[in-house]
């Protein structure tokens, strides 16, 4: 776990030395450990921009599905960066591979997480030209300035509209005796009956 962590930070190299650490997890053939010290790999050629070997070991990890559960710890890690490796080295075969072994699972059977990657590589599939490719990526990414900041009182309040930044609405103008509501003479109340 330690080693995925590191990789998770963005630190292949100490990642790597962690897991070369344990010479026990390495030389396992349980299929949660070779998941572990695959998705460790997964994520250490991230930061790189590996995207073939990211590729490459997520699938080894997606391979013991079977056995783990496709919902499984490392499954959730791996199918998420596998269909991004994918998107980005343009290979459709292995989206197209990576989306049946979701369809494949039995209802109920899928993480609530994969259930919303599937949705996301579905709408980049059917962004097909560069542009809504772009939009659909920025989308995602959004800007950073209107990112919602919690407040101490568990208000919403964005950058845009914090108290410090948004003028005071204006006063209304006084009443006028000429403006009095029906009803009511300038400065009295009518009772409805004259005396």
């Amino acid at each position: 776990m330690q080693g995925l962590l590191e990789a998770l930070r963005g630190d292949p190299g100490i990642a790597l030395d962690t897991l070369a650490t344990l010479p026990g997890l390495l030389a396992s053939e349980g299929a949660q450990d070779q998941a572990q010290v695959d998705i460790v790999r997964v994520f250490t050629s991230v930061p790189v921009g590996q995207r073939a070997e990211t590729l490459g070991h997520a699938r080894a990890v997606l391979a013991r599905a079977d056995v783990l559960g496709i919902s499984h710890d490392t499954m959730l890690w791996a199918w998420p960066a596998a269909a991004r490796a994918a998107h980005d080295l343009a290979d459709t075969a292995a989206i197209g591979e990576l989306l049946a072994q979701l369809d494949a699972a039995q209802p109920g059977h899928l993480a609530p997480m994969l259930r919303a990657e599937r949705e996301l590589v579905c709408a980049r599939r059917s962004a097909r030209d560069e542009a809504a490719a772009a939009a659909l990526t920025a989308a995602i990414r959004g800007p950073a300035r209107a990112r919602p900041i919690i407040s101490r009182t568990t208000s919403l309040i964005t950058p845009s509209t914090s108290p410090a930044s948004t003028p005071a609405p204006p006063k209304p103008p006084p009443l006028s005796p000429a403006r009095s509501p029906p009803g009511y003479a300038a400065g009295r109340c009518s009772t409805g009956s004259t005396p």
